[in-house]
């Protein structure tokens, strides 16, 4: 039951950068993601997310779309038509406490394309978005992201440990010190994050007034948003209905 989403993922992988859409939680080939995470967390913006949907509305193998808008970002259940599913979590800002969390130009700026098609961040950025989720979500950080950041080559992980360091005004020993929550580890992100001028305290005042009104406002609609895909023409299926109708004749 994930033919289908094998065929939609590999097809999808490799037009994100015309999409405008950057994988936050990617590790390697599109498929590996399928296995991987429960959710593909990518970085969006309005016109990429109407992209997005665009591009699922014209996929054969999209059955519905359900859309579900959150603070800063949207989540969007694709459902295809052998009855399987894929999680999408369209994110234009990282909000934690108020704070903003990534350098969103930053990021959109140093994006690449990888070896697979795929539209990534530089893994520096990668590796921020991981672990600023893990210490404020206080989850561990899975050790597939482990294996992953272990076999990068000594001068990326120095290249991340500056970064890391630099941003933060952290004082660690390895990259493995940032694996697991710690109390006094979020405290001193969260200094760093205070320091710059977007987590100003007039800033953070105006997030929790936005984040106040969504909920309310929220709370007052409909959250959820169905799509229903019209049916397109699809070679496979419309031969294997062929081949059903001629038995049936015979």
């Amino acid at each position: 039951m994930s033919i289908n989403r094998n065929s939609f993922i590999e097809a999808f992988a490799p037009s994100t950068p015309g999409l405008n859409l950057i994988f936050l939680n990617h590790l390697g080939a599109p498929t590996k993601l399928l296995t991987d995470v429960p959710t593909i967390e990518m970085l969006s913006d309005k016109h990429a997310k109407i992209a997005f949907i665009e591009y699922c509305k014209s996929h054969p193998l999209v059955k519905d779309l359900v859309l579900s808008p959150q603070y800063r970002k949207t989540n969007i259940l694709v459902q295809f038509l052998d009855g399987s599913e894929m999680n999408f979590s369209l994110i234009t800002k990282m909000v934690r406490k108020t704070m903003l969390c990534l350098n969103i130009p930053a990021i959109r700026k140093s994006a690449f394309i990888n070896e697979f098609g795929m539209l990534v961040p530089k893994k520096e950025y990668h590796f921020e978005y991981m672990v600023l989720k893990c210490q404020f979500s206080k989850d561990p950080l899975s050790d597939r992201y482990k294996n992953y950041f272990a076999g990068f080559e000594f001068n990326e992980r120095a290249e991340i440990f500056k970064y890391m360091q630099t941003r933060f005004n952290l004082i660690f020993n390895t990259l493995e010190d940032l694996y697991k929550p710690k109390a006094n580890m979020l405290l001193a992100i969260m200094i760093g994050l205070r320091g710059e001028k977007k987590n100003s305290l007039f800033q953070m005042f105006l997030r929790s007034f936005e984040v106040a009104y969504f909920r309310l406002f929220g709370s007052l609609i409909k959250r959820e948003v169905y799509i229903k895909v019209t049916p397109k023409y699809n070679p496979e299926l419309n031969s294997a209905e062929n081949k059903r109708s001629a038995g049936h004749a015979m």
